[in-house]
């Protein structure tokens, strides 16, 4: 029996023949070249003098310029005669690519060749760095290693999505008609009738939505908020909280379902009737498709990681919620900009939420420029560290309460101040911050204090028994 030479004996996985019959081919013809592009970068070929002329043909077609061995030559000057293999350089070298293509029309296939040992080599380049990981850094955390191993995978996942990804006019609107005829609803509800109204029915898959505002505002409470009316509709829910505790958020969640003041909760301050309220919503949200994950040091890639986890639950994932965007621990720290890093952030988020087809909620904080004006109301403007966070927004939503005006103290105005798909405004809607709950009815502006009956999407009675 043969023995199998050991890996480091072996040659990285290449396919020379294949190379240079689809060079030939592009030179031959501009739609092998066009085929080609949709498959392959430079860097995919394997031999350098492959790569140096792809890419030279690659530049020629983007500047319009016709590709053939003439105006190829011409154009790479004084490189053409460093270029070559067996014995042959220059202007022979590209006339053997042409002679020797067997059929310029199968340049697709001979492109999936070049890219499938691309990928081979990635891969085996991604496993030498973490084996180099493990090896060299042994005082790093075991987690950072396996995180940056998920880092280096998921560049050559991206590498693997190649081909022609693009819809003619008859898939998209035969895709666009099955949209229109199909039972299931196109927006997850956001719990707030008269905000869903406002946002075309509500969240929409593969969509990143920012709550934006100051501290102690009610960026948690609309967080806890739209996680259970996604659990109660069905929908199994998700809440990344790199700033509050999951039994913060538990203490939240179980006021908000059983209609007890969560001050009274937390100091143990209950009734024989508060218990019986708590005890049956500890029961109903045992119940609920919901999951919280309280780390407090993720990146995007971990965030990923956990929801295409939850991803996996015979429900799918319905809603991702992250608390907070600007706690989430950038993916490079070396010589990068704050702002560079919540924008690799920010765009981190809409790739998740377009990958797993899900909508995404980031709270964000907001900086201090709405305290400097009269009315405190805050704008798109007024978003910290990036403005990238703005640009791949598909929605922003601004929080923004006056406590020291007594007709409005419990109202929260929800200000749409972008949307990618509809109109902007403002829903105002009870505040009852006693209860970690926003009310489900727009506000009467009244002076009166809410109470849980009747004004909060929750109540104990209505939905718990």
């Amino acid at each position: 029996m043969t023995a199998t030479p050991h890996p480091n004996q072996l040659q990285p996985p290449h396919d020379l023949t294949a190379e240079e019959a689809l060079l030939g081919a592009c030179l031959a013809s501009p739609t092998a070249l066009d085929t080609a592009a949709e498959h392959l970068n430079p860097d995919d070929f394997y031999r350098p003098a492959h790569a140096e002329l792809y890419a030279a043909m690659l530049r020629m077609r983007d500047n319009g310029t016709e590709v053939d061995p003439v105006t190829v030559a011409r154009h790479l000057g004084d490189r053409l005669p460093k270029l070559g293999h067996n014995g042959l350089t220059g202007a022979a070298w590209l006339a053997d690519l042409l002679h020797n293509t067997p059929v310029a029309a199968n340049a697709g296939y001979y492109a999936e060749i070049v890219a499938d040992k691309a990928i081979r080599r990635r891969l085996l380049a991604a496993g030498q760095r973490t084996q180099q990981l493990a090896y060299t850094d042994p005082d790093s955390d075991p987690a950072d290693i396996v995180e940056r191993a998920r880092q280096t995978l998921d560049e050559v996942a991206q590498h693997a999505r190649t081909g022609n990804t693009a819809l003619d006019a008859i898939q998209l609107a035969d895709l666009a008609l099955q949209r229109y005829a199909s039972d299931e609803e196109p927006a997850l509800p956001t719990g707030w009738p008269e905000l869903d109204r406002m946002m075309t029915g509500g969240l929409r898959p593969g969509t990143v939505t920012i709550v934006g505002a100051r501290p102690a505002t009610g960026k948690s409470v609309v967080a806890c908020n739209l996680l259970l009316a996604a659990a109660l509709a069905g929908h199994h829910a998700l809440m990344v909280s790199l700033e509050m505790t999951q039994a913060e958020l538990t203490d939240r969640i179980l006021a908000n379902l059983a209609g007890v003041e969560l001050t009274r909760l937390l100091r143990r301050r209950l009734n024989h009737h508060d218990w019986d309220a708590v005890h049956r919503a500890a029961s109903h949200l045992r119940e609920l498709p919901l999951a919280v994950c309280d780390d407090p040091y993720l990146s995007v890639a971990q965030i990923r990681a956990h929801a295409r986890d939850h991803a996996r639950n015979p429900l799918g994932l319905g809603l991702l919620v992250i608390d907070y965007l600007g706690l989430i621990k950038p993916a490079e720290t070396r010589n990068t900009t704050r702002q560079e890093q919540v924008a690799a952030i920010s765009r981190g988020l809409k790739l998740l939420a377009k990958e797993l087809h899900v909508p995404v909620v980031a709270l964000h904080q907001l900086n201090r420029n709405p305290e400097q004006r009269t009315d405190r109301r805050p704008s798109l403007a007024d978003l910290r560290e990036s403005g990238a966070i703005e640009q791949d927004a598909d929605n922003v939503w601004l929080l923004h309460r006056t406590p020291d005006d007594e007709n409005r103290r419990y109202e929260i105005e929800i200000i749409i101040a972008k949307q990618r798909q509809g109109q902007t405004g403002s829903v105002y809607l009870p505040w009852l911050p006693h209860y970690a709950r926003i009310g489900d009815q727009p506000h009467p502006h009244a002076g009166a204090t809410p109470t849980p009956t009747g004004s909060g999407r929750y109540h104990p009675h209505a939905k718990i028994r």
